[in-house]
């Protein structure tokens, strides 16, 4: 099944999106937990 470049541009914005969305919460978590509790 061909898929047209539209579509899967869009799909690769979404998955981006969705992945940096998730990812910088991911990375605060991180520095938060790492950082020393003062």
């Amino acid at each position: 099944m061909r898929v047209p470049p539209i579509l899967q541009w869009k799909a690769i914005s979404v998955l981006f999106r969705f992945s940096t969305e998730s990812f910088c919460p991911l990375i605060h978590l991180l520095y938060i937990n790492s950082k020393p509790v003062t």
